[in-house]
């Protein structure tokens, strides 16, 4: 039995029943995320208020970057960076003259507006044969030369650009797989300081990213920064690995608190809903950056879109753009005061969107519930289930699903049971996604409380699209999650039993009377 052909009338029958369960018992919603295990004590050296860095990275092609510039000042931006569909190896982007012109006009605007520019880069790419078939070639002199050459161009034909962010992933040849005498965190290190020396000579600055799949890569990348120089600004993501919202904080925070290290985050929403349904998470930010202020963060970078015809978070820029808006906001607040908590962003935000009154408070009980709902949609328990966003094959699924363990112990059983689901797991993956729905629909009838209270009909009418659309969204994906759960488990539905406690990340509160 497949799971996309489940039969519609055993799952929405099941659904129901559940559904009415989790509203007689309760929901808590908004956090904790998970279990956190703390990779490194606070330091002794704190954040400054202000934090110096705050970017925003264009990934799009397709944008109008001159726009996204412009806006970037007025949520206290002070950095962008150009990335993947904007560029992705610099041995590419020397041979796209149309582009560097292009990128250069980028810089002089930017810089017209106190801001600087940086470029991404992955290495090794673009590597000829002759040089890679020879024997430990990376200890050769002939790859050095290369990328001397390479960067020096790079500088000379965009003399204006502030500097480069180096990836060591996702790229044509990896630095962890690479023959060489040298042990990994050395390669790092060697890769790292050649590419300084030439970004020094020409002025520019080098940030280096920590982003790996495994956790040895990320170690190895971690032990490097030992051996480089104390000028490199570090660049890591809040998490370890990609955008999953349960995972435990970035290890490589903290670890050397002395030195210029900038978190990465995605209000482009690239597995929340890519900026088609609102996800709106202060909350969340917070929690993620006052860790990382409390190591001592030099600032932040925020992915503001998602590639493709995916809407950026910054209003005005193409169509349905804005809706994650607030989180843009969000961060330029945090950033600004580590005093200012997420209740100040929603009343903040939300009173210059819609005005004063008492219509605001029920306003923002109901946008507050959008990532709870997108979270019990895309998270199955709290593990990787959604495939960027959209509904995961069930190889996809099975494989993704496992991810959670190799940075989090604390999921093994969680990871274990999914993997061979038996009833009480079915129960719990039902009952999760009947909480999506439940949640979506008590933020539209939150919606309508704040109608009732004075919002203005041109705003209520943008908000019940967004609210509907979120809706939508949760109901289709509670059929494809149990569908899944089902077919896994070989059972043909849940149970009558009372709902166990749901496991994973500690995200709903339960009775004792409901334990079992």
């Amino acid at each position: 039995m497949k799971y996309r052909q489940i039969k519609m009338a055993t799952i929405t029958t099941a659904l129901f029943s559940w559904g009415m369960l989790c509203l007689a018992q309760g929901i808590n919603t908004t956090g904790p995320w998970g279990p956190q295990p703390e990779m490194h004590p606070a330091s002794e050296q704190k954040s400054t208020r202000e934090l110096p860095f705050r970017s925003w990275q264009f990934q799009n092609d397709n944008l109008n970057i001159e726009e996204l510039i412009t806006a970037a000042p007025d949520f206290g931006v002070n950095n962008i960076q150009l990335s993947h569909d904007q560029v992705m190896f610099a041995h590419k982007l020397l041979s796209h003259p149309d582009k560097i012109k292009r990128f250069n006009t980028y810089i002089e605007l930017a810089h017209s507006k106190s801001m600087t520019v940086h470029v991404w880069t992955h290495e090794f790419a673009g590597i000829p044969p002759e040089v890679t078939r020879e024997k430990n070639w990376f200890d050769k002199p002939a790859v050095w030369d290369l990328l001397d050459k390479r960067y020096t161009k790079l500088f000379e034909v965009m003399p204006d650009l502030d500097g480069v962010v180096l990836t060591f992933h996702e790229t044509e040849i990896k630095v962890f797989d690479v023959k060489s005498k040298l042990p990994l965190a050395e390669r790092v290190a060697k890769l790292i300081n050649h590419l300084h020396a030439v970004c020094k000579k020409s002025e520019k600055t080098l940030v280096v990213r920590t982003f790996a799949y495994e956790p040895k890569e990320v170690e190895g990348i971690a032990k490097a920064f030992a051996m480089i120089d104390p000028d490199i600004v570090l660049m890591s993501k809040c998490v370890p690995h990609d955008w999953e919202i349960f995972y435990p904080h970035n290890l490589s925070i903290g670890r050397y608190s002395d030195r210029k290290h900038i978190i990465e985050f995605d209000p482009g929403a690239e597995f929340y809903g890519k900026g088609h349904v609102p996800y709106l998470y202060p909350e969340y930010l917070h929690f993620r950056l006052q860790y990382a202020r409390a190591r001592n963060t030099y600032g932040y970078v925020a992915r503001v879109e998602r590639q493709g015809d995916n809407p950026p978070a910054v209003p005005g820029i193409g169509k349905n753009s804005g809706l994650n808006e607030i989180n843009l906001y969000a961060m330029k607040r945090f950033s600004e005061d580590p005093s200012v908590t997420p209740d100040q962003v929603w009343k903040e935000y939300m009173g210059k969107r819609v005005g004063s009154g008492p219509h605001v408070e029920p306003l923002i009980e109901a946008m507050k519930l959008t990532d709870d709902v997108l979270n019990r949609c895309y998270f199955m328990l709290g593990c990787w289930y959604n495939n960027h966003s959209k509904l995961p094959g069930k190889g996809y699924a099975d494989s993704h699903i496992q991810y959670m363990r190799k940075w989090n112990a604390a999921y093994d059983p969680v990871c274990a049971r999914l993997k061979n689901p038996d009833a009480r797991t079915v129960v719990e993956v039902f009952r999760e996604s009947a909480e999506s729905v439940t949640l979506a629909q008590r933020a539209l009838g939150k919606l309508n409380e704040a109608r009732k209270a004075g919002l203005p009909d041109k705003h209520f009418k943008v908000y019940e699209e967004q609210l509907t659309k979120l809706l939508a969204t949760a109901k289709t994906w509670e059929q494809h999650r149990n569908a899944y759960i089902l077919e896994k488990s070989g059972i043909s539905k849940p149970s009558g039993k009372r709902p166990f406690p749901v496991g994973g990340p500690p995200r709903i509160a339960h009775d004792a009377q409901h334990s079992e």
